[in-house]
């Protein structure tokens, strides 16, 4: 008799897609087993660390510094995300009610002083609108009568 070696030299050699199939089947059943092998193990070779309270605050304010440099400072921040009257928030510091109530006066103040500096720039944009109409109107008004007296 002759080994198990000539059987399979008079089968048909696999066609790309089977010897693809096949080396993605055995790649697979190798990485599954190496894995379940690593799951029990466990000897602590990467652990994730834990921060600290005043690590991720710092953390915090880097990120919110950024993202506030990257939109062109708060007030453009607000005013693109459509809050620019609303009063700034922050929501992670816990101060006593007497603070929180002299923060909120405040910032009734400051938003009382951008709803009064808003309506000032309605007021002077729509000046300016009514301006620009009458400066149309009286160029529009020149043209025509050039062009009759000609």
């Amino acid at each position: 008799m002759q080994p198990e070696s000539d059987d399979e030299e008079e089968q048909e050699p696999l066609t790309n897609v089977e010897a693809e199939a096949k080396a993605r089947k055995e790649a697979l059943s190798a990485f599954h087993a190496l894995a379940d092998d690593d799951d029990d193990d466990e000897d602590g070779f990467l652990v994730k660390r834990e921060k600290e309270a005043e690590e991720i605050a710092d953390e915090d304010a880097a990120y919110r510094s950024f993202l506030l440099e990257m939109g062109g400072g708060e007030e453009q921040v607000r005013r693109a995300l459509g809050i620019a009257d609303a009063p700034v928030t922050d929501y992670r510091e816990d101060v006593e009610s007497d603070a929180d109530a002299e923060d909120e006066d405040d910032k009734e103040d400051k938003a009382a002083a951008k709803k009064e500096k808003k309506a000032k720039k309605e007021k002077l944009s729509a000046e300016a609108k009514e301006q620009k109409e009458k400066e149309r109107r009286a160029k529009r008004a020149q043209a025509d009568e050039d062009f009759l007296m000609e």
